[in-house]
């Protein structure tokens, strides 16, 4: 199967913040939420993420639940990716989180198509 693919960075480099680490959850906020990074970025820091560090699932999910509904999924990327080809959704693995845009995975890297899925959300 081929996996659709496009370096997306949620317009980190356009952004007050092009230097920032650890930010998958704010890209990929900014994505699927359809926000500009640096409101995104602004978002996660009232949840509770520091600079240049993560963010627990629980404390962004508490904000944004309104805009996002979990998914009953078991499977690897690879196979919600096959049966999900429509849709925003963000996908949260194994210490990441990246965004799947209409049958496109939108991140900064792709080497995790065969890892387990540990939560999906699909857009509102």
């Amino acid at each position: 199967m081929i996996i659709r693919f496009e370096y997306n960075d949620g317009d980190k480099s356009l952004s007050n913040y092009p230097n920032s680490k650890n930010d998958c959850v704010v890209r990929a906020i900014a994505i699927a939420l359809k926000l500009d990074y640096n409101t995104a970025f602004n978002i996660m820091n009232i949840c509770g993420r520091r600079s240049n560090g993560g963010l627990t699932t629980k404390a962004w999910l508490t904000t944004l639940s309104s805009y996002v509904t979990k998914l009953d999924f078991k499977g690897t990327v690879e196979n919600f990716y096959r049966d999900n080809q429509t849709g925003r959704f963000i996908i949260e693995i194994n210490r990441h989180i990246f965004a799947l845009v209409d049958g496109v995975i939108q991140d900064t890297h792709l080497n995790y198509v065969k890892w387990t899925v540990v939560n999906v959300w699909k857009v509102n």
